[in-house]
């Protein structure tokens, strides 16, 4: 089951008293200060892809551009979809 949460991912995590295990979890959108994005990316990534980023961003609108690139660095994206899986 597939659950819209703005808990922030951190495998495993078991939350609450429902005994939810998270699966996965997938970043929506980006926060819109550049400067965020950029430490993020560089800091995982390299400086090569902030270059990158940048090139995707300035040919794509940020609708399409940014579920994607929220899907890759989750912990900056405002809203998280994370896969529960309920623990025994």
């Amino acid at each position: 089951m597939t659950v819209l949460s703005t808990v922030p991912p951190r495998a495993p995590l078991v939350v609450g008293s429902a005994r939810l295990l998270v699966d996965e979890a997938c970043g929506l959108g980006l926060p819109r200060e550049p400067a965020e994005v950029d430490r993020a990316l560089t800091t995982r990534f390299g400086a090569a892809a902030v270059e990158l980023v940048g090139a995707i961003r300035r040919r794509c609108p940020a609708d399409l551009a940014d579920p994607v690139l929220g899907s890759v660095l989750v912990e900056l994206a405002p809203r998280v979809v994370c896969a529960y899986r309920r623990t025994r």
